[in-house]
Parts: structure tokens; sequence; C-alpha cells
């Protein structure tokens, strides 16, 4: 015989508010959140049982070489939907990323909920912070979903930006086309983790964006139960730098000489 109805409640609601505010305000729910780990809470909480470390069970921290030693960085931008700052929102990501002898550094990260022109100014915070020490690539992720609102709302606050502020931003949209989030993420970030080879700044290990991104990678999982948007951005910059690479590689050139004295057939 069942026991009857089970209902599932959450401290908060699909629309990101306590469901008994007489009981639990938002003050205490965010107080809550902060004693306990993401999976914890998640689980506690949100009924979300989410494993930590479950593809990226370690979380490399490092020290990040003077960046004049890079040959070039890359800021890359994920924008996420949303003109609001409130706790349903998705989360926009920018991250300063270089990668050094197969060593793919996260430099630095703004990952929070925010405004479009919040977004656009973490692009030159984190320019000032290169300072010029070497040459930075701007992208933004921009499928064809995202086209329309990178031309009509990213373009004209970049535009005024560099208008009113008398600076130098150009953001390129990444047009590729992408496959499958998870396995995307899976696939291009996991093997570098596993080796030490993906090394957050470990100056940056108590700002509030590295933490955020961190967790989200130790959360990570192929179903995606918690936001992935942190990974995603890193992923696409790690495929910027790659493919950069590749372009300034010089090609070999083989001589007809050469291939001549190496051709056994050749009288």
């Amino acid at each position: 015989k069942g026991i009857g109805q089970v209902d599932i409640i959450n401290i908060r609601g699909k629309d990101g508010l306590s469901v008994w505010p007489e009981k639990n305000s938002e003050e205490d729910i965010d107080l809550f959140l902060s004693l306990v780990s993401a999976a914890a809470a998640q689980k506690e909480f949100f009924n979300n049982p989410v494993v930590d470390g479950g593809v990226f069970a370690e979380i490399t921290y490092g020290k990040v070489p003077a960046l004049s030693k890079f040959k070039f960085l890359v800021i890359y931008g994920d924008p996420a939907p949303g003109e609001n700052k409130t706790k349903k929102s998705s989360t926009k990501t920018v991250c300063l990323l270089g990668k050094l002898a197969g060593r793919l550094y996260l430099i630095k990260t703004f990952l929070d909920r925010g405004l479009n022109a919040e977004f656009v100014e973490w692009y030159i915070k984190l320019l000032e912070f290169v300072g010029g020490k070497t040459t930075v690539y701007c992208y933004m992720e921009n499928n064809k979903l995202q086209d329309p609102f990178f031309q009509q709302v990213f373009q004209p606050i970049v535009r005024r930006i560099r208008r009113e502020r008398k600076i130098s931003l150009y953001i390129t949209g990444d047009e590729e086309k992408k496959t499958d989030k998870a396995t995307r993420i899976e696939a291009n970030l996991e093997p570098l983790n596993r080796e030490g080879n993906l090394v957050l700044n470990e100056a940056e290990k108590d700002n509030p964006h590295m933490k955020r991104m961190a967790e989200q990678f130790k959360l990570f999982n192929l179903q995606l139960t918690y936001p992935a948007d942190g990974p995603d951005c890193v992923e696409g910059g790690n495929r910027i730098i790659d493919r950069k690479a590749r372009q300034s590689e010089k090609p070999v050139i083989v001589t007809r000489k050469s291939t001549r004295s190496q051709n056994k057939y050749r009288v």
C-alpha cells in the first residue's frame, strides 16, 4: 500500500526566492548556504545530490608565470542570457587564459550574475590587469542563436565604451559550431586537469569569482545538474588558444633536394 503523496520542497523556489519567507528569510538562507559546501547545500536544501569531484577529482592551484612570458593571452566570455542579478538568472563568465609549455593557466576570472554592461566591464578590467605585458585576444561565445544578441546588445555597448572612455576594446564573436556541452568539457579539459596541466592561479584562490569557478569544476557532471558556465568558458578559451597557436606555427618547408636524397628509387 502506498504511503500517499510526497512533495519535494526546496528551500528556494524556481523564482530563486524563499518558499517559506516567514521562517527562512533571504538573509538566513544565504547564511545557511555559506556554512556548508556547495555539494552539501545542493543535497540538503535543493534535493539535488550532486557528487563532489565526480569528473574533476582534484583542482590544481599554482603560481602563474610572468605574463610577459606568454606569447599571447585570451580573454573569453560566455554572456548567458538575461539582464538581472536575481538568484534565478544564469551566471555570466569572463576568463583570462594563457598556455605555456602545455599548461593551461586560468589567470583571473569573473563569474557571477550581472548586467550586460558589467559583463563588458569585466573585459576592460582584465585588459587593465594584463597592462600591455603581452598580446591579448578578446572573444565572446556567439553561436547562431546568440548572434542577434551579440550584434544588437553587446556590440553597441562595446562601441559606446570605446567612444566614451577612449579605450581600445574589440571583441570577436566565436562562431565555431560546438558539440554537446557536457561531453565537450569533459573530453577537452578533464585530461588536462588529470595531468595537472589545468592550473588555477593560486593568487586568486580566495577571490569569490575564482571560488565559484572551482566549485563548478568540482560539481561538474555529464548530466549538468549543477551550473557549468565557468568550465564551459574555460573550454572555449582553451580552444581559441590552441587554434591561434596552430595558426602561428611556421610551415615545414621541404626542399626538392632533400626529397630527392631520401628517394631510394631515384636513379
